[in-house]
């Protein structure tokens, strides 16, 4: 549901554009920037490099742009180096991979409530800041997936995933409800059976969610041998 405010492109590093086309202060009709640039966008041989490039495809999806030639994702890219990491937004990147900082979102709206309500030369320079750094990411980023082993995983299988999760999120996924209780109700009975089974073999009944009467119930009443010691208490962590 996010409004399209401008398009900001680079195609060569140190060099961005951004086309409002929304928001504060000046900028062109929408549509008409759209017709001129959809050709451009839905052209497959053009590849196309972004960071979390699926919300730009939901966006463009929203006014009737299906993006194609979607080749080189950063954000996707990132995750494949290191599934570990915390996080992958385009700042932690450009610190990360090109040495430098950027200027961040949260600086950019500041109080305003809004990115729509920021003033557009502001808009403008961190759009293109945004564009510039992806551009760059994509350069760095790319030989990194082949000297590492990971271009074809990530060619073959993560980024086809992409134009996958973004229809997903645009027109939602079907659910059997009717199932799922069912299922619901299964799992519930099975618990409860697996709680009864579990007092039987206490010789009474506990609160199985309680680590306190769980250990009493192990380690005095059935006195097994307890495992290590934490601060409050033998642990009843099972391996």
């Amino acid at each position: 549901q996010a409004e399209l405010l401008g398009i900001s492109v680079s195609i060569k590093e140190g060099e961005a554009a951004y086309v409002p086309v929304g928001g504060e202060g000046m900028h062109l009709e929408r549509d008409e920037v759209l017709a001129k640039l959809k050709p451009v966008l839905e052209d497959e041989k053009i590849a196309k490099t972004g960071q979390n490039i699926k919300y730009d495809m939901c966006v463009l999806a929203n006014y009737g742009v299906e993006l194609k030639g979607v080749s080189f994702d950063t954000m996707v890219a990132a995750y494949v180096l290191n599934p570990a990491k915390r996080n992958y937004g385009i700042d932690d990147l450009t610190f990360e991979f090109l040495g430098r900082g950027k200027t961040s979102f949260k600086e950019v709206v500041g109080k305003q409530k809004t990115l729509a309500e920021v003033p557009i030369d502001i808009v403008s320079s961190y759009a293109c800041e945004d564009a510039d750094a992806a551009f760059r990411l994509g350069g760095k980023l790319k030989p990194l997936l082949e000297e590492r082993g990971f271009a074809k995983l990530f060619t073959e299988c993560e980024m086809p995933l992409v134009a996958v999760l973004a229809d997903m999120e645009r027109n939602g996924i079907a659910l059997d409800a009717s199932y799922l209780e069912d299922l619901g109700s299964g799992f519930e009975s099975q618990l409860n059976e697996l709680q009864e089974k579990i007092w039987r073999t206490a010789g009474g009944e506990f609160n199985i969610s309680s680590p306190k009467q769980l250990a009493e119930v192990l380690f005095d009443r059935l006195a097994l041998k307890p495992g290590k010691k934490t601060k409050t208490g033998f642990s009843t962590d099972v391996k």
